[in-house]
């Protein structure tokens, strides 16, 4: 009676965040695209998946892009960690990077790239007339902010996605995929190459062969990026 009670409890706290314990992608993305700013547009992948309410609520642009920062940062992280190990490999790949990048940006979102901007390359910057062509710092930290989230939604996703199914899943053949992913433009036609290049190195047994794949999945999510 006292577990139910409790599961109760954390499930109502959930309802009352407003985030649902599950949300299919187009939804979950539809709600954060109306919260973007007017100058800000982008397009995202068609994903047929589910969002958990920890997504929900650590990738939300509502959420505090502090926080928002850390989480990305972790999750590219052990998505990193989990992927190399399925793949075999101690080289870096693409969430590897996009950890460090992740890191970096947060250096804007917490205002402490400006602090270190404030001697003479700010300077330098106003004594060639470009300061004032580029956003405020609020505007950019707002800027960096939600560009950091919305890579997020898409990358967190589709790479947990991947571990499911091909690593801690049983599943062999990459046509899988296509049941949550079905790539229609150039992007997203970049993103399924990146994945597909992931698994063909699941069973390569060539060393340098797999490090060429892990180079070109690297590269062809970079460019969905």
């Amino acid at each position: 009676m006292r577990y139910f009670f409790v599961v109760l409890t954390f499930l109502s706290v959930i309802a009352s965040n407003g985030y649902a314990k599950s949300l299919s992608y187009a939804q979950w993305i539809s709600n954060e695209k109306a919260l973007l700013p007017s100058y800000i547009t982008i397009d995202f992948p068609t994903f047929n998946l589910q969002v958990d309410e920890v997504d929900q609520k650590e990738l939300s642009l509502t959420s505090d892009p502090n926080r928002r920062n850390q989480y990305i940062n972790e999750s590219y992280a052990v998505i990193a960690k989990e992927l190399n190990q399925c793949l075999k490999t101690n080289n870096a790949n693409w969430f590897h990077f996009a950890a460090w990048a992740s890191k970096s940006a947060g250096e804007v979102i917490s205002g402490k790239k400006f602090e270190d901007l404030k001697g003479s390359e700010r300077g330098l910057m106003r004594a060639f007339g470009n300061w004032k062509k580029i956003y405020n710092e609020e505007k950019q930290i707002e800027i960096f902010a939600s560009t950091n989230a919305l890579i997020a939604m898409e990358m967190i996703p589709v790479g947990n996605l991947f571990l499911q199914l091909f690593c801690h899943g049983e599943v062999n053949s990459f046509d899988q995929l296509e049941k949550y992913f079905t790539p229609l433009t150039s992007t997203e036609k970049f993103l399924y190459k990146a994945f597909e290049n992931y698994h063909q190195i699941i069973h390569e047994k060539s060393e340098r062969k797999k490090q060429e794949l892990l180079l070109l999945a690297s590269l062809y999510q970079l460019n969905a990026e």
